[in-house]
């Protein structure tokens, strides 16, 4: 029997909700680890522990003579072992004086243990990356055990480190440092054992802080989250298990108003008096949970304590920025189809080059090709003397605004030349409705041709033009493909074009795809149907429709390019991009045409993210593109037609090593159990790579 029948939802709003995009392993992962626990929760209230014993596989600990190769080392302590009250010190090699933290596994109160592989993984990554000493806490579990065994347990487990850390911990454990975490139902432990140990005198410990990952909270009011967020099947909760839970760990006779759940609500406890540590709430933007994880939030605030909110979500910094961009845009682009420029002009600070005055290492100089048509580019040398690679670099701003000179896009080039390192040469090219298609693809390919036949005299001594990347974004990464089809078509010298770099694509159609019909409300969004429609009436040839080859590239009219030698690409999605569907058609596109590409996808990010440079995501995905040259730049084939894939953006998320896991199946009775128990174990940690 299903855990979800019996329960009904208005599914008439939930059918248009987005899905978080997740790596196929992610969502394959979920979906079983959903499905074991909708088969081992049964109705009758009991939980099937034979299968979950089955499929959850149990790591031992690796004392210091058996160290792994992240030099963490741990070690099991019993505590009481009529209640199966044990813990897991993880230890890493550094020496220094480190804090405590003592961390709560999720898992609604009734499923996983402290040795199940994904909480192993995730703590053997906390001590060796905050680092940190972790103590992993093992409780009892319900239902044979409910509310407050849990509780007991996790307070029990503080007492004894209180009393007794300096036998049993390292001896560079700083208890005066000492911080709760967990995950899930683990966070609502971790709140309720913080709040015991305000009420109590400890000796030797110093709770300072209490990291709150995604709480498991709930009530018997049904919020806006859990109702919207029943349709994706890559949703690890749902309201029917959050339910199965409560009523599995609460007191026998007691809602979900009960103080153990909602924390919030009528009979939650007054905290007001209490010296509560300052907490950090991690909220996840396709949670069913989020809502109640947000209550939490302000009710820690408006209860005087010191609180942070952390969720996917663009700062405020950023949405006023894309708000006023987004205006100005609208006021320049008249309906006649010619910009404004005096308004353009006097809103785009213009950035002077730096010859002279090195910023961040880098300096940078104006080149002049062809004052006529203002067809010029800026070098960017960082101070680095070893042999770099060549990157050029075409703007966006849907072929009519902005200029190389911009200051968005100077910051950006000068960070590309800093962290790749690079010799980067941002072309400036002329803008429509003023000079249409082709001149700025004629403008980006003569740069291409005046390097290659003067490089050697422009350029930095250091620039290696036989390592040659293009890039661009949004209508430049559009520009980037078509220079690049004209230079494989060319026989070029000394230039030698071996990757590109598409960050976001301006491409587009006749057609109305799905994220442009979809991506419309928000005025966080920079892009419009309305504003790339207007652009591309600007661009295009007089008469021609969004199918045109410049614009549609993947379309009726593309052009075959099968049999040239196209350099491999990586092209860079945001989930919050209205063009994101035409994106992975290019992507597609390429690997139909036998082309090496790779996709990378930002789920939560918006059109040009990059730009600004207080995102996290912007400064991971230069890491990206350096990794993405290293490979080109190792070799001109850079991914093989296997490796080709699809990846997603999200910190510290990278591929596992698949022959690694096999250790974890072999000899599982038949390959199917053996895959159960791997996936059942990785689901929490599967990106950990340790």
């Amino acid at each position: 029997m299903s855990l979800s029948q019996g329960y009904q939802f208005d599914s008439h709003d939930h059918r248009k909700t987005a899905k978080p995009r997740l790596p196929w392993t992610v969502k394959l992962c979920v979906s079983i680890v959903s499905a074991v626990i909708d088969t081992a929760c049964r109705p009758n209230g009991t939980a099937n522990r034979r299968l979950i014993h089955l499929l959850d596989y149990q790591t031992p600990p690796n004392p210091p003579t058996k160290v792994n190769q992240n030099s963490v080392s741990s070690m099991d302590v019993s505590l009481d072992s009529t209640r199966n009250l044990w813990f897991r010190i993880y230890s890493p090699s550094n020496t220094q004086l480190l804090p405590v933290l003592i961390f709560f596994h999720g898992g609604g109160f009734s499923f996983l243990s402290t040795a199940s592989l994904g909480y192993d993984m995730l703590c053997r990554n906390f001590a060796f990356k905050l680092p940190a000493i972790v103590v992993s806490v093992n409780y009892r579990l319900a239902p044979e055990h409910r509310y407050p065994s849990q509780y007991d347990d996790g307070f029990d487990v503080v007492k004894f480190l209180d009393e007794n850390g300096a036998t049993v911990l390292p001896q560079n454990a700083d208890l005066s440092r000492c911080f709760l975490a967990g995950d899930s139902a683990g966070a609502n432990l971790a709140h309720h054992v913080a709040v015991r140990v305000c009420k109590t005198e400890l000796r030797k410990m110093k709770v300072i802080g209490l990291i709150s990952l995604q709480p498991f909270f709930g009530g018997e009011e049904r919020t806006q989250s859990e109702v919207e967020l029943v349709g994706p099947s890559s949703l690890l909760v749902s309201v029917p298990r959050t339910d199965w839970c409560w009523k599995a760990f609460l007191p026998k006779g007691s809602n979900r108003d009960h103080a153990a759940a909602n924390v919030s609500g009528p009979n939650s406890e007054d905290i007001s008096g209490l010296d509560f540590p300052a907490t950090m709430v991690v909220v996840g933007g396709f949670d069913p949970l989020k809502d109640w994880q947000k209550r939490y939030y302000e009710w820690l605030r408006k209860s005087g304590k010191q609180v942070s909110l952390i969720e996917p979500k663009l700062p405020w910094t950023v949405r006023l920025c894309v708000s006023v961009i987004s205006a100005v845009i609208d006021v320049a682009c008249r309906p006649s189809g010619i910009a404004s420029r005096r308004l353009i002009h006097y809103l785009d600070y213009q950035t002077p080059s730096n010859p002279n005055k090195v910023k961040n290492s880098v300096s940078s100089i104006d080149v002049s090709l062809d004052v006529t048509r203002n067809l010029w580019f800026r070098i960017y040398s960082p101070a680095k003397t070893q042999l770099l690679p060549v990157v050029i670099f075409f703007h966006g701003g849907g072929f009519s605004f902005l200029s190389t000179a911009s200051l968005g896009y100077d910051m950006l080039c000068r960070n590309f030349a800093f962290k790749l390192p690079a010799i980067v040469v941002s072309v400036n090219y002329r803008l429509a409705p003023e000079h249409r298609y082709p001149c700025q693809y004629d403008d980006g390919f003569d740069v291409v041709k005046f390097l290659d036949e003067n490089g050697a005299t422009v350029l930095p001594e250091n620039a290696d033009l036989s390592r040659c990347f293009f890039a661009g974004d949004s209508a430049g990464a559009n520009l980037a493909h078509h220079v690049a089809v004209r230079a494989c078509k060319t026989e070029l010298r000394t230039l030698k074009v071996v990757g590109l770099v598409s960050l976001q694509p301006f491409f587009g159609g006749e057609e109305r795809t799905k994220s442009e019909a979809q991506l419309v409300a928000p005025s966080s969004l920079l892009v419009s149907v309305l504003r790339t429609d207007w652009c591309w009436r600007a661009f295009l040839p007089k008469g021609s429709n969004r199918d045109h080859p410049a614009a549609n590239v993947s379309g009726p009219n593309a052009e075959d390019i099968s049999g040239l030698d196209f350099p491999a690409t990586m092209v860079v999605v945001g989930g919050f991009d209205p063009l994101k569907d035409w994106q992975k058609r290019y992507y597609e596109w390429l690997r139909k045409s036998g082309k090496e590409a790779s996709l990378i996808e930002y789920p939560n990010m918006i059109h040009a993210f990059y730009i600004f440079p207080n995102l996290p995501e912007a400064s991971q995905l230069v890491m990206q593109i350096k990794n993405f040259m290293a490979k080109c730049s190792s070799s001109s084939k850079v991914l093989s037609s296997s490796e080709s894939g699809t990846l997603s953006a999200a910190p510290n998320h990278q591929a596992s090593p698949y022959l690694d896991l096999i250790k974890y199946f072999v000899g599982f009775f038949q390959l199917y159990v053996g895959l159960f128990i791997c996936l059942f174990g990785l689901s929490f940690g599967f990106f950990y790579k340790m």
